[in-house]
């Protein structure tokens, strides 16, 4: 199901990193709006890299709504930048 709505959500998570490749993706919290199960906020985190997913390693840290049929909208983007060794391990669950 995760990645179902990754591949959903994808552009935007793109447009967020400003076209850079990522990795450990993951969906941090997810809520319905309003008691709608239609309509959604989410927060989906991201690694980005450089080549060959070689450091300086930065989070990203995308919330977002989806409400049809007004459709996705991207509320919020936040970054860290540079995580260590120890703090990538840690989101990518090395």
């Amino acid at each position: 199901m995760e990645e179902t709505l990754m591949i959903r959500y994808l552009p935007f998570i793109l447009e967020s990193t400003n076209n850079k490749l990522f990795m450990c993706e993951r969906i941090t919290d997810i809520k319905r709006l309003g008691g709608n199960n239609r309509q959604h906020e989410l927060t989906i985190e991201v690694i980005t890299f450089e080549q060959a997913h070689s450091p300086p390693y930065n989070l990203i840290r995308v919330t977002l709504t989806d409400i049809p049929p007004k459709g996705i909208n991207v509320t919020n983007v936040e970054r860290e930048e540079n995580l260590s060794i120890q703090q990538f391990n840690k989101h990518c669950g090395k």
